[in-house]
């Protein structure tokens, strides 16, 4: 696959990078001595490299053409230096030079007159790049033929001359890869290789080298396997291959420091093999990039010594081999970096062969400098001395270490042989004495040397001496050089702070100015603010008084109709029970209620359900639908990834994670923390708790479904306290159990509304109120089942009972009090009803024959994609309670997602125990006597959350402003 051109191809700016040439963009610099950026006589002035440059198609103005050996390593092409094509023999099939260097006597297309002469007989006359700009159309892809691919490629080649237009070239080049006839060919027909040249020297430019060395490693090993390869052309890839190395390692530096310094290794040892290639007539350019990948890697001095030794070994060699017109610099950088090769190979890695070869060949190239010139002749031998020296002090430092070495030995040796064994101790002792002859006779030499050695330095004191007359001139000349300058750069200062205050001036009265108007504009901001303030308020409390006038017009025909209703209810009660000869009290059946089953009155089940009648499936479905369209109008169908979800806790008999609705729901069970998953599922039936969420009654999944139908955006977890619905009141533990679970809900979990479809006829401990009245103090929302006794209790169960718990009654679609609905009783505003009549939701496929209370009723989904699985609907205010839970939830997503909208201020909060009270007061319809506060969520109150359409604002902001009103009433 070929690479992706990189979406920006701009180049470096700042300097003129972006209107060099690709010569002088390539360059980079480095500190080889301190004097390689004075011009050095005999290499870029001569005649052949300004008749190159004229050649080639990388014109250099002469205004930024570098004198002397530059400190940069040049990458490819060289300034001053002949560029060679990258076109391959003549008797190949390519054409395209890099650079758009293509050369006549290698080139079969033709560049100026008629093309046609040069196509084979008898195939068609294609048409040339210009009238195919683009090469883009898929019927000219096809009809293109290898002469347009050659066309195609001259003409990127041209274009990439520019840096600018490098991306421009890149996009041709590509493109002209893609035809038909083009991606037949095979990888190493040189073609492809030239045009995958071309494009590896555009991601140069745009300075996308890791692309770019790719592409050359691509092409070098297509050179490579060329039959015979030209070692020209090989050595032209190797050094753009360097080129790229070295930018990448440039790009890198101030990031991954390990991979920049792996690059430049990898550059050095390209570099290395271009300098040393028999068939390099031209060095200079790969020594300058020895030298910079050397200066680079030497800078990190936490190297193991041998690769210390073998860098400063290679930059001695890459020095030596500079010609004649070396400078005294680079022969003290000989110097510098010879010595601390030879003493590592001599005194830390303790060869002395390799150290010697790096003496002897800085000890050749310094006598070949002296011999040059005779200026030089006289700072050669004080350089030769010096490294002589050097080289005597290693050698006697490596002799006096071996001295030592074989002394410990040898003492070693007589305290564990000698002194047991006379004979032995005899013979040792005659060594010893040798020893020490040996040892006066170095002695007597050294005194010798020390003589000759004062002789010596007091020559040298002498000549020192008139060394530093010569020097204490110069300095003098110097000094006054510098006297000079700083006069000139105080005279220079002084006019830059002439100008910077001056500048400073004009900047602070514009600033002024600018403060000045930008008071007006806030002034008269200020004032339409405040005008905009003042009708928003009028136009607010207009709403309120049309408003109160509709309620109290409403209220008058509410009671009227009621009164009416009353009385003719009354006129059928006493026609129907002088027909059926008996009374409302006897059948246990409320007025708006229809006769159904019987209900056993003795019966106490835990998880309050009731019979299911299929007739008003339907109408419960359709309850749920404009539930779940009126949520949508709302709220978004997707979760904001940086809001936070909701938490909804279940307390229940599980849940099946296996059924195909949780799965399509994608139900997580675990919470991703800081440092650690927090499982949503928690078993406190058993001492060994199940990890996996199960459920062996389906109670609880039917909760889990509904909530996953009617919230699906929330975060849902599942507490399991019971194995089966009946087994919870059996159970002497069932209430500690309750308890442990709203513990974990409030504290691990940190829910934020909790559902309990069961109940208690009475409280064993205390810490299970504890626990509730620490959950409802942290405004947690409970909502709690209030039971199917019907009229057959006074009161309704635990939790249910228990202050500021959310009692949840049954209704049917219509709002009418179900027959198992028991009575409000006390704490009314805290009593709500909701459909709990034939609700539809899921049920476990492998509990399906299992329910031995009462046959399920299955109901048959229309769409089974989107609703997979088992089905059925129950009746009960244990599904009338998930109901408003996911209500409760609805209302604090809405919040989370319009709190700048809604924006009740910090002296009201939303998410209390006591705003949900409000809330959901005003969202339920007016109470008929012996009726509990039906929510109609979606109407409300008077019609108080009815959005009709006509209104000028959106859904979500009429909801969020009747939100507001409501909320901002109760708290005044």
């Amino acid at each position: 696959m070929l690479p992706a051109i990189p979406g920006n191809g701009s180049t470096l700016a700042g300097n003129g990078d972006g209107q060099r040439s690709l010569s002088e963009t390539n360059h980079i610099y480095h500190s080889r001595s301190s004097s390689f950026n004075q011009p050095r006589p005999g290499v870029s002035s001569s005649k052949t490299g300004s008749e190159v440059r004229s050649q080639t198609d990388l014109s250099i103005g002469k205004d930024q053409m570098p004198t002397g050996r530059s400190a940069e390593p040049t990458l490819r092409p060289s300034i001053g230096h002949p560029t060679r094509s990258l076109n391959v023999p003549p008797q190949a099939t390519t054409h395209v030079q890099p650079l758009g260097r293509i050369k006549r006597e290698e080139a079969n297309i033709l560049i100026g007159g008629d093309s046609a002469a040069h196509q084979k007989p008898g195939l068609p006359q294609h048409k040339s790049v210009e009238n195919i700009p683009k090469h883009s159309g898929i019927e000219n892809r096809i009809n293109l033929s290898l002469q347009d691919f050659r066309r195609a490629i001259e003409e990127a080649a041209k274009l990439k001359t520019d840096p600018h237009k490098a991306e421009e070239a890149a996009k041709l080049i590509l493109d002209a890869m893609l035809w038909e006839n083009i991606q037949k060919l095979p990888r190493d027909n040189m073609e492809i290789v030239v045009a995958r040249h071309h494009l590896g020297e555009c991601y140069f430019h745009m300075e996308k080298y890791s692309e770019a060395e790719k592409l050359y490693r691509e092409v070098l090993k297509a050179r490579n396997s060329q039959k015979p390869p030209d070692p020209l052309k090989v050595l032209e890839v190797r050094r753009d291959l360097v080129a790229a190395l070295i930018e990448f390692a440039r790009q890198e530096g101030g990031g991954d420091i390990a991979k920049a310094d792996e690059l430049n290794s990898k550059a050095l040892a390209v570099a290395v093999d271009n300098m040393n290639d028999k068939t390099n007539s031209d060095q200079d350019d790969d020594i300058d990039n020895v030298l910079h990948c050397t200066e680079v890697l030497l800078e990190n001095r936490n190297r193991k010594p041998m690769e210390l030794a073998r860098l400063n070994r290679t930059r001695v060699r890459a020095l030596v081999k500079i010609g004649d017109d070396m400078s005294d610099d680079e022969l003290n950088d000989i110097k510098k970096h010879g010595i601390e090769a030879f003493k590592l190979f001599t005194l830390d890695l303790k060869d002395r062969k390799r150290g010697y070869e790096v003496y002897n060949i800085i000890e050749s190239r310094i006598r070949r400098y002296g011999a040059h010139e005779s200026g030089q002749l006289r700072i050669a031998p004080s350089i030769g001395e010096e490294v002589r020296d050097e080289w005597r002090k290693a050698t006697g430092i490596l002799a006096r270490k071996r001295w030592k070495t074989c002394l410990k030995r040898i003492r070693a040796d007589v305290i564990k042989n000698v002194i047991p064994r006379k004979k032995e101790m005899r013979e040792a002792w005659y060594l010893i004495c040798r020893r020490v002859l040996a040892r006066q006779r170095w002695q007597r030499a050294l005194a010798e040397a020390r003589k000759e050695a004062k002789l010596r330095i007091a020559h040298r004191r002498r000549l020192v001496s008139q060394w530093s007359s010569v020097i204490q001139k110069i300095l003098e000349r110097k000094k006054e050089e510098d006297r000079r300058k700083k006069r000139q750069k105080e005279i220079e200062e002084k006019r830059k702070r002439y100008e910077e205050r001056r500048k400073r001036d004009e900047e602070q009265k514009r600033l002024r100015e600018e403060e000045e108007e930008e008071k007006k504009r806030a002034e008269k901001t200020r004032l339409k603010r405040s005008h905009e303030e003042g009708e928003q308020k009028r136009k607010e409390k207009d709403l309120m008084d049309k408003r109160k006038l509709e309620e109290k017009a409403t209220v008058w025909a509410m009671i009227s109709e009621e009164e009416a209703a009353q009385k003719e209810q009354a006129e059928r009660s006493e026609d129907l029970e002088i027909q059926q000869g008996i009374s409302k009290r006897d059948t246990g059946i409320s007025e708006r209620s229809e006769p159904e089953t019987p209900y056993h009155l003795d019966s106490e089940h835990a998880f309050f359900d009731s019979e299911t009648e299929l007739s008003s499936v339907q109408n419960s479905e359709k309850w749920m639908r404009d539930f779940i369209r009126s949520r949508d109008m709302i709220l978004s169908t997707r979760q904001d990834k940086n809001m936070e979800r909701v938490r909804v806790t279940i307390i229940d008999t599980g849940l099946d994670k296996t059924h195909p609705f949780v799965i399509k729901r994608q139900w997580q069970d675990f919470r991703q923390a800081a440092n650690k998953k927090v499982a949503l599922f928690q078993d406190f039936v058993t001492e060994n708790p199940s990890m996996e969420a199960i459920d062996e009654d389906g109670h609880g999944t039917f909760i889990a479904g509904i909530m996953l139908q009617l919230s699906p955006l929330v975060e849902l977890s599942v507490a399991r306290v019971a194995t089966t619905r009946a087994s919870l009141l059996k159970d002497p533990d069932g209430e500690e159990k309750v308890t442990k679970a709203i513990k974990h809900a409030v504290e691990v979990w940190d829910t934020d509304i909790i559902s309990m479809s069961f109940g208690f006829p009475r409280i064993k401990t205390p810490e299970f109120r504890t626990v509730i009245r620490n959950a409802i103090f942290k405004n947690k929302i409970l909502c709690a089942a209030a039971g199917n006794s019907g009229n057959t209790k006074p009161h309704v169960p635990f939790p249910a009972r228990l202050t500021d718990v959310f009692k949840i009654f049954a209704a049917d679609h219509q709002g009418g009090k179900c027959s198992f609905s028991p009575r409000s009783g006390l704490d009314g505003d805290f009593c709500f009803s909701i459909l709990g009549h034939d609700v539809v939701s899921i049920w476990p496929e492998a509990l399906k024959d299992k329910d031995t209370e009462s046959a399920l009723k299955v109901v048959e989904k229309k769409n089974s994609k989107k609703h997979p699985g088992l089905w059925v609907a129950m009746s009960g205010t244990s599904f009338a309670t998930p109901i408003v839970a996911s209500l409760i939830a609805i209302l604090y997503q809405f919040y989370d997602a319009n709190k700048a909208e809604i924006n009740f201020g910090p002296a009201l909060e939303f998410k209390t125990v006591e705003a949900i009270r409000i809330i959901l007061l005003k969202m339920c319809m007016a109470p008929a006597a012996d009726q509990h506060n039906y929510l109609n969520p979606w109407v409300g109150r008077d019609n108080y959350f009815n959005f009709s359409g006509e209104e000028k604002s959106s859904s979500v902001s009429f909801f969020a402003q009747m939100l507001r009103l409501c909320l901002g009433a109760w708290n005044k």
